[in-house]
């Protein structure tokens, strides 16, 4: 599930987890990685199903370990909630990317609404769309089984999948996008650049698609 470095920074962001007070929360960085890891094998061409980096464990975990740290200075107890928030945009965003790339077909530019290449970021599909609502689902049904806080829940179910959107949009108008030949991809040099911004690439993508549904979340609550 994990390479040696993803494997090392995890076992860094648990630590910090379990010595922030949060110990009981370590169940939903661990459903991410169990589910994760495993509707990643529907793809058997991805990267993932070798073990998720350094960079994926930060990129869908990093925000959790802020969090987690806040959470041992200040005690707000907003903080909890936002930090599983994290995790259901992590996971509706997995569910949404795995399931469309297998089973929805072509995707459109989340943007346009054009058709676009299968498999970059920004397309969005059907199933890939109901996936990522799967996804934040689970999430929110876990934490009512360990909370018991309805409107919690929901709250956490529906920020999941507005993050999951989000991402998309973030994938469309700013990660990078490279010419190859006639084709385009996410993994290139600064030369071959075709849209997007050289330093926003799809771990990025990932973190501040987190970041910014947990801010929002912290604002408006």
């Amino acid at each position: 599930m994990l390479t040696r470095s993803g494997w090392i920074t995890a076992c860094i962001i648990a630590f910090l987890i379990i010595g922030s007070g949060l110990g009981a929360y370590l169940i939903y960085p661990i459903s991410f990685l169990l589910s994760g890891s495993l509707v990643s094998r529907l793809n058997p061409k991805n990267g993932d199903n070798s073990g998720r980096s350094a960079k994926q464990v930060i990129a869908n975990s990093g925000v959790a370990g802020i969090l987690a740290f806040a959470f041992l200075l200040t005690h707000n107890q907003l903080l909890p909630l936002a930090f599983v928030i994290s995790f259901s945009v992590a996971l509706s965003d997995t569910f949404s990317s795995e399931f469309g790339k297998r089973y929805g077909g072509i995707p459109r530019n989340i943007c346009s609404l054009k058709p676009i290449q299968k498999g970059l970021s920004g397309g969005i599909t059907i199933i890939g769309t109901l996936a990522g609502l799967l996804g934040s689902t689970c999430v929110s049904i876990i934490y009512f089984l360990h909370i018991h806080e309805f409107q919690n829940s929901l709250i956490i179910l529906t920020l999941g999948f507005a993050g999951m959107l989000i991402d998309s949009f973030i994938g469309c108008a700013f990660q990078a996008k490279y010419k190859n030949d006639k084709n385009i991809e996410e993994i290139g040099s600064r030369k071959n650049l075709n849209s997007g911004f050289y330093l926003i690439d799809n771990n990025m993508t990932n973190f501040l698609s987190i970041l910014i549904t947990v801010l929002f979340f912290l604002a408006l609550f």
